[in-house]
């Protein structure tokens, strides 16, 4: 596969990482606030706003067309507004794109999860293929169950081993081992290798360098590298041991940042699950097919190394856009890439590399 080309930086302006208590506020206020809290940081006004890309789940939300609620007041009135329905990093890939294009110079990207507002386990079996999955229940945790199942199998590793993993991301989130919950939810996958959610909302405001120069607005990072791919919609369809989307996604990213993972201070992943955080140290060449157990052993790891570990409450669907948020709220990151993935059992991915102002 050809390499992709180095691109233009795109700076970001404002950004802002918000987790909700559930049932204190509506999912529209939660939004307004994100959005207005990223304008503020950057300076700006909604009436700066070229264009609002927003990034939601309707079985997250277990609403239909959450966007009709959302797309005001994210700042989306009378403004040129699009929706992607895969992650939060997705959104913002987009919003990179249109800058690069030169079709706008002032973005900004917003994306929630909530999910204590429905039901996404009763939801997911609806978005089944309705001959084969939808009667086997193949929804995201029986997949999950599946996958682990073959890593297990395929490297000759034990579920002890993912037991000891999962205690010691507990154990960082505060959580002793014996208040793990060690029951089955889809044998080999147990409930205490799960993370648990977070209502959350992130919106990260992007400019040109052209704007960012007229308008004096100060740059809190940059995006210097984006990158993407879909796996398979069939499980059974995909690589049961490796993700090679996220491969790839990684692979463009980095190649246009011009990095190599050598190079990054920190890999910020969604660690939904523990599977989820071995298959993504694996795809981005921290660890050999089967070896990232041995990897995140090494108290050098330098996952999740500025946000911290999913465990302690990850934000679903809008993860990766949360902590590139959290990312630029600080003065001590350098380059960083920044992964979010959507779908079953993690179908979709985006990369995205940053470069904040402390980088090289």
């Amino acid at each position: 596969m050809s390499r992709a080309p180095q691109m233009t930086p795109v700076p970001v302006v404002g950004a802002a990482a918000l987790t909700a208590v559930p049932g204190r506020k509506r999912l529209e206020e939660l939004v307004f606030d994100a959005a207005r809290a990223a304008l503020d940081v950057a300076g700006l006004e909604r009436a700066d706003l070229d264009a609002v890309v927003l990034s939601g789940s309707d079985e997250l939300d277990g609403r239909s067309i959450s966007s009709m609620l959302t797309s005001m007041p994210a700042g989306g009135l009378l403004k040129d507004t699009v929706k992607i329905t895969d992650s939060g990093l997705h959104a913002l890939a987009v919003s990179v794109m249109r800058i690069l294009s030169q079709d706008t110079h002032v973005e900004i990207a917003v994306s929630w999860g909530v999910p204590s507002e429905g039901n996404p386990e009763a939801v997911e079996r609806t978005a089944l293929d309705p001959f084969f999955e939808r009667h086997a229940g193949v929804i995201d945790v029986v997949a999950t169950g599946m996958m682990l199942g073959a890593y297990l199998a395929d490297f000759d590793r034990n579920l002890q081993e993912v037991d000891e993993r999962a205690t010691r991301k507990w154990a960082a989130a505060g959580v002793e081992s014996c208040a793990v919950d060690r029951s089955f939810v889809a044998v080999p996958l147990r409930r205490g290798h799960i993370a648990p959610t977070v209502d959350a909302v992130a919106a990260v405001v992007l400019a040109s360098p052209s704007a960012v120069k007229q308008r004096g607005l100060n740059v809190l990072g940059q995006v210097t590298g984006v990158g993407w791919a879909v796996d398979a919609h069939s499980v059974g369809a995909r690589e049961h041991s490796s993700q090679p989307a996220l491969q790839i996604a990684a692979r463009h990213a980095l190649a246009r940042s011009g990095a190599e993972v050598t190079g990054l201070d920190a890999i910020e992943i969604e660690d939904r699950t523990v599977l989820h955080e071995l298959l993504a140290v694996e795809a981005f060449g921290m660890a050999g097919p089967g070896q990232a157990l041995d990897a995140l052993a090494d108290s050098s790891n330098i996952v999740n190394r500025y946000t911290g570990d999913g465990f302690g409450g990850l934000p679903m669907h809008c993860s990766g856009l949360w902590r590139l948020a959290r990312l630029c709220e600080r003065d001590d990151v350098g380059r960083v890439a920044v992964q979010n993935a959507s779908g079953i059992a993690a179908q979709s991915h985006a990369v995205v590399v940053l470069e904040g102002a402390n980088a090289a």
